[in-house]
């Protein structure tokens, strides 16, 4: 359940107070009292800025690794990551297996 449905339950249903409410759900009182005010079926709207973050430099990068990610058969994906956890040759050794040549006789 949302915030707004939960201050107005509590306020109509119950018959709590302003304060009360606040306290419960960890919201200002000037916020609960704003949103009982607002027009019935109004959901409250936050303004945000849109800013940079640390990766958006690195963004198209990260899409570009993601796509092909989820283009890899899951096998080998299940490999990669068990061998993340393990020592580093193991690592080296399953790299091998996977990228050389179909069988050697």
């Amino acid at each position: 359940m949302n915030v707004l449905g939960k201050i107005r339950r509590l306020r109509f249903r119950e018959g709590l107070s302003i304060i009360e409410i606040s306290r419960r759900l960890g919201v200002a009182r000037n916020t609960v009292k704003r949103w009982l005010n607002a027009a019935r079926g109004t959901e409250p709207k936050y303004r945000r800025k849109d800013s940079a973050t640390l990766i958006t430099a690195y963004e198209g990068e990260l899409q570009s690794w993601l796509e092909t990610d989820a283009r890899r058969p899951k096998r080998i994906n299940e490999l990669l990551c068990s061998n993340l956890q393990g020592c580093r040759r193991s690592s080296r050794v399953t790299h091998r297996t996977l990228t050389s040549n179909p069988i050697r006789r």
